[in-house]
């Protein structure tokens, strides 16, 4: 899945994550979002949105921002289906997990909006994982 290649580039600021992407890196699914937990996909969706689409109004890259809204939970979704647990808790802890290692890391959220600015991955990459 593209998203691992990016998620290895970054800056990881905990051992947790790494290991974590080399656990999954095999077991990526071909449809992420699993429908029993729409709810809390919505919710993470709302909240990347809020955060990072008010930025949007401030730097003008728009699409980029949204773009990167998509890859953060197409993300988490994908490292969820591949735990052993898949409980509501355990995505919690899987969600705080991500948010530290990527938006806490103003290196890894430039390398994000450069990927999309660039179009180094196309949107059009992540759309079958939605479904």
């Amino acid at each position: 899945m593209p998203c691992w290649l990016i998620l290895n580039n970054m800056e990881h600021l905990t051992q947790d994550f790494p290991r974590l992407l080399d656990r999954c890196a095999g077991n990526a699914p071909a449809h992420a979002l699993d429908p029993a937990f729409s709810v809390q996909w919505e919710q993470l969706t709302v909240y990347f949105l809020w955060r990072y689409f008010l930025k949007a109004s401030v730097d003008g890259k728009l699409l980029s921002q949204v773009q990167s809204c998509v890859f953060h939970v197409v993300s988490i979704a994908a490292l969820f289906s591949a735990q052993d647990s898949r409980t509501p808790q355990a995505l919690l802890s899987l969600a705080g997990l991500y948010s530290k290692e990527v938006e806490h890391s103003e290196e890894n959220l430039r390398l994000l909006l450069r990927v999309f600015d660039r179009k180094t991955l196309p949107w059009q990459t992540l759309l079958p994982l939605l479904r």
